[in-house]
């Protein structure tokens, strides 16, 4: 999942990967099959980012099973999973080719 989401950082878009021979050139582009990332989430905040591309699912054993605190790490994947969905849910801005202030000036600048 790690080397996938380096994958989608650098060219834009997940790996091909063929489904019944034919390929959609984008791994959630069957909506009757759901996704599931099951592999190399060591970190809450990868099944995030899992989630905010669109997998439907994460499964995660080993990060929690080893880390020093179980049960913490456990509620952190859960969080972390249930902010991706909500931040998801709530239609986020749309990406930006260049930065552009949001905030007035005048907020921030003395006078």
């Amino acid at each position: 999942v790690v080397s996938m989401l380096e994958q989608y950082r650098a060219v834009g878009f997940l790996p091909v990967i063929p489904y019944f021979g034919c390929e959609s050139y984008c791994m959630i582009g069957n909506h009757a099959v759901p996704v599931v990332v099951d592999a190399g989430i060591g970190l809450p905040s990868h099944a995030a980012e899992a989630i905010e591309l669109g997998a439907d699912a994460v499964l995660v054993n080993t990060a929690i099973a080893a880390a020093d605190d179980p049960v913490k790490m456990a509620e952190a994947f859960r969080l972390a999973v249930a902010a991706a969905e909500l931040g998801v849910a709530a239609g986020p801005r749309s990406a930006s080719a260049t930065a552009s202030a949001t905030s007035p000036s005048d907020i921030f600048v003395s006078r």
